[in-house]
């Protein structure tokens, strides 16, 4: 009796290679976790904030055409912050720049002097948000024989802000509002 020869099950080993090919594949494109839900960034009533400007840019020109300083001189700009009709927090100065920038912690002599902590060094007003307030930002640009020129003035709503950077633009500056919560929360901003 004559033997029959099988034919090669390539048909069978391909289609199960397809198979767990795509069984594979289907497998690793599944989530691994549920996506988080979006985190709420908006200043939460009665919780505490810092709030600082982290990066002004101004105008090579003030607005009627003239230069900041006599001569070429870029403007020396600082900025404060009033919340309630109360100056509650001004900035350290940056010298002859279109473009300043602040960290949001300084340590300076009489921080030494005084012991430092890190809350003493984080350089920020501290405000308690309330829904319908405001915060007023003004940038200035430091003159040492005339007044300062104001640059620019503006009242921000409490309920505009976010946890983290927002920026702002009104005339002659483009700037970032940089707001972190007391208790940590958006302190990874820190080291920005």
């Amino acid at each position: 009796m004559a033997s029959r020869k099988r034919k090669p099950g390539w048909i069978f080993t391909a289609a199960t290679s397809v198979l767990v090919v795509a069984g594979v594949a289907l497998v690793l494109m599944l989530p691994k976790d549920p996506p988080a839900p979006p985190e709420d960034k908006s200043l939460q009533n009665g919780e505490t904030y810092y709030v600082l400007l982290s990066k002004i840019e101004v105008e090579p020109r003030q607005k009627d055409g003239d230069g900041w300083d006599l001569g070429d001189g870029a403007p020396d700009i600082f900025y404060e912050i009033r919340w309630r009709d109360t100056k509650v927090f001004e900035s350290s100065r940056k010298d002859d720049t279109l473009v300043a920038i602040w960290s949001n912690s300084e340590v300076g002599l009489m921080d030494l002097a005084g012991g430092v902590s890190i809350d003493s060094s984080i350089k920020a007003a501290r405000i308690t948000a309330r829904a319908g307030e405001t915060i007023e930002f003004l940038v200035y640009d430091h003159d040492d024989l005339t007044p300062n020129d104001e640059i620019a003035r503006v009242l921000v709503s409490i309920d505009a802000l976010r946890v983290g950077d927002t920026p702002l633009e009104s005339g002659q500056i483009r700037a970032n509002i940089r707001v972190i919560r007391v208790d940590g929360v958006g302190l990874e901003t820190l080291t920005k």
